[in-house]
Parts: structure tokens; C-alpha cells; sequence
């Protein structure tokens, strides 16, 4: 059985096959089309690139974290919150 974490990664990995784009670059497109609210992005992605909403969905969660910050401590209560 895979994890969470596989799941996502399989299916950022689909996404990129099927839109020929890698996550670095659907984000640099997601910045420049001006959306900002989670539901524009996604709606945005099924217009533009076919998407259904589940992968929609996932690559508008995945484009919005911030892979420059450092991750949070195990240990700490407020950050797991």
C-alpha cells in the first residue's frame, strides 16, 4: 500500500505527463495568470489545461506551498496545528 505522500507525487508526476509542463513551471504560469484565491487556480488549471478537478485540485495545493521555507519542527505543537 503506498502513502499519502506517494499518492501526490504519482500524481504530480501524471499531471506532468499529461500537460508536457513540470511543477516549476505550472507554478511560474499560476503566478502569471494573476490567480490567487485556491478555487480560481483551480478552475483556472481545468480551463487551460484540460485538467478534471481531482488533479486540478492536487497541482493548485502543490503550487501553493512554499518550497523556500524551512520545514517545521516535529516537536512543535503550534506549527503541527
Amino acid at each position: 500500500m503506498s502513502t499519502p505522500e506517494q499518492g501526490r507525487a504519482a500524481q504530480l508526476r501524471n499531471i506532468e505527463v499529461k500537460t508536457g509542463k513540470t511543477l516549476a513551471v505550472m507554478r511560474g504560469e499560476i503566478a502569471a495568470s494573476g490567480k490567487v484565491k485556491h478555487g480560481e487556480v483551480r478552475s483556472w488549471l481545468m480551463e487551460t489545461y484540460g485538467l478534471g478537478y481531482g488533479d486540478a485540485n492536487g497541482l493548485a495545493h502543490a503550487a501553493a506551498v512554499d518550497e523556500t521555507a524551512p520545514p517545521a519542527a516535529q516537536d512543535d505543537v503550534l506549527a503541527a496545528i
